[in-house]
């Protein structure tokens, strides 16, 4: 939808609402947004003002009609790259209205993390819906166990949870050729 802390947020408020309105009747539950753009750390913290206005008002409209609001945190080059900025992010949004889409690639990404460690920073309660991927190093195009993250302990927890959101498989190639695609030897590549 774009970044309110970039784009003009009545237009990223607007193609929202749209969403909302499109997954009622389609049966959707929830819609999924980032937190907003990267900006320098000197910059975070007012960005994240900024946001938590619209981010609110989003999902007070969502609710309204029957959809939760969800943001896919962390996420790289967004406000919320690092969990350290995700407990941050949550504490300053300081609301329960506003759920988590957490991708398990994203939490053990460059191998900083455990997913474990993503749970329990986020709070399993906080997460309405999961994309499970898998890295290494950095690619994130991985289906769970063919790379470095551990999803025994992951879903042990999740099992143990009262969690009843969803899981998606989420393999996305948008930086790599039709035949590399097909072909998962070839997707591990070195970024320029």
């Amino acid at each position: 939808p774009g970044y309110f802390n970039k784009d003009d947020p009545k237009k990223v408020s607007r193609f929202i609402r749209r969403c909302v309105s499109i997954a009622k009747p389609l049966g959707g539950h929830s819609i999924t947004m980032p937190s907003g753009i990267k900006v320098d750390s000197k910059e975070w913290e007012r960005n994240v003002k900024i946001v938590k206005k619209y981010i609110l008002e989003e999902a007070k409209f969502a609710v309204d009609h029957g959809v939760q609001l969800s943001l896919e945190t962390p996420h790289p080059h967004t406000l919320t790259e690092s969990l350290e900025e995700v407990k941050l992010f949550y504490e300053i949004l300081d609301s329960n209205s506003v759920k988590c889409t957490f991708d398990t690639s994203h939490v053990i990404r460059g191998e900083k993390n455990t997913i474990v460690e993503g749970l329990d920073i986020i709070g399993i309660e906080r997460i309405n819906h999961f994309h499970l991927r898998d890295t290494i190093g950095y690619e994130t195009c991985f289906t769970p166990g063919k790379g470095h993250g551990d999803f025994s302990e992951f879903f042990e927890r999740i099992k143990s949870s009262s969690y009843k959101g969803d899981f998606i498989f989420e393999l996305e190639f948008e930086d790599y050729l039709e035949n590399e695609k097909a072909n998962p030897a070839h997707v591990v590549r070195t970024k320029q």
